[in-house]
């Protein structure tokens, strides 16, 4: 197994190293607890802005804005439908007034009710042109708005979930190895230290001799340097690995 520091026994250095000690350990352990029920309150606030089931935040708006898009749709399409059948009216009253008048006239069958058909059908299909062209044109103006409604949507969940990606990343940063890990790692290292040259000072302990082919890697992992065809590495763990440990 790789060499590890022994500490020196209590009672032989300052019980207020341990003391600080042990303070810090609470402090660092606190600051984890506080992070994770950060990124845990950060987690449901993204839940409820994102709104997924529809029920809040954007998932909310979009289902809003899609549902009256699509009660505009069917209004439009019903005031056209109302719109087709006033005008065919219309223009059915309009046929049968000519009749008659042409009846009175004396002039059935001759080609003035043909000549009045031909311009009746003509005028009736210019309105109804103009009225599926507006039906088109609004089809088209709400179809062209749901979709900037889904993709508005779409970009605003990614800009939340992005913010709650970086608030993540910045808390564990805080919290993780980079800062109040590093820190801490360091903060025990000074204390063994300490432990050690008081009670070395004091004459009762004689810290241990690290072996030469005993090292501590930039991540605090203590391993061995084990020599042969091929050079090797031990654990802490007596795992041994090809690779030095980082």
């Amino acid at each position: 197994m790789p060499w590890q520091s022994a500490s020196p026994p209590p009672g032989s250095y300052d019980p207020t190293i341990d003391a600080n000690y042990n303070a810090a350990y609470r402090g660092y352990t606190d600051l984890q607890d506080q992070t994770a029920e950060d990124n845990r309150r950060a987690g449901l606030d993204v839940g409820l802005a994102v709104g997924a089931d529809e029920q809040s935040g954007v998932g909310q708006r979009k289902a809003w804005s899609l549902s009256d898009n699509m009660r505009d749709r069917t209004r439009a399409a019903e005031d056209h439908g109302t719109a087709t059948a006033n005008l065919g009216r219309q223009y059915g009253n309009l046929a049968r007034s000519q009749g008659q008048q042409a009846q009175q006239a004396g002039a059935v069958g001759g080609g003035a009710l043909a000549d009045a058909l031909l311009k009746r059908t003509a005028n009736q299909g210019r309105e109804q042109t103009g009225l599926d062209t507006s039906l088109a044109r609004t089809l088209g103006s709400l179809g062209e708005s749901d979709r900037r409604i889904i993709k508005s949507a779409q970009d605003q969940v990614q800009q939340i979930g992005q913010r709650y990606d970086y608030g993540v990343a910045d808390r564990n940063l805080a919290a993780g190895d980079l800062r109040a890990g590093r820190e801490f790692r360091q903060f025990g290292i000074d204390s063994e230290k300490q432990r050690s040259f008081q009670a070395s000072s004091n004459g009762l302990y004689q810290a241990p001799v690290r072996p030469a082919n005993e090292f501590k890697s930039a991540g605090g992992t203590s391993y061995r340097v084990l020599k042969g065809k091929t050079t090797r590495f031990m654990l802490p763990n007596g795992q041994i690995v090809s690779t030095r440990p980082r």
